[in-house]
């Protein structure tokens, strides 16, 4: 394989952790979204007295259930790309670095012979 194709792997293997940080990202912010709105309902239903509060309280209890569930899966997708990332790590950048290496070594080689 050429440098370059290795290069190029290592160049998608990056652009693979960060698009998998960028959408963990993304997933937080949504998590974030979801408790600010849990905890307005919560205020509202308390202000509120109402008959229905029983089933308001449900569906708080819910939206926290679902913003727990969803907080799990953005940690386990954290892991996941971290994982990817060591994985892409050992077997595409440090084969990659080693070929360069030899390369630059077989390059200086007869340079150095008398």
């Amino acid at each position: 394989m050429s440098n370059a194709n290795r290069e190029a792997d290592i160049q998608v293997a990056s652009n693979a952790v960060q698009v998998a940080q960028a959408d963990r990202d993304r997933d937080v912010k949504k998590a974030q979204f979801k408790a600010i709105a849990i905890q307005k309902g919560r205020k509202r239903s308390r202000r509120s007295g109402s008959p229905g509060r029983a089933g308001e309280e449900l569906k708080v209890r819910q939206a926290e259930r679902d913003a727990a569930e969803k907080e799990a899966q953005i940690e386990v997708q954290a892991k996941e790309a971290a994982r990817r990332e060591q994985e892409l790590a050992a077997t595409i950048v440090k084969p990659a670095e080693a070929q360069r290496a030899k390369l630059v070594i077989d390059a200086e080689a007869p340079s150095r012979s008398p």
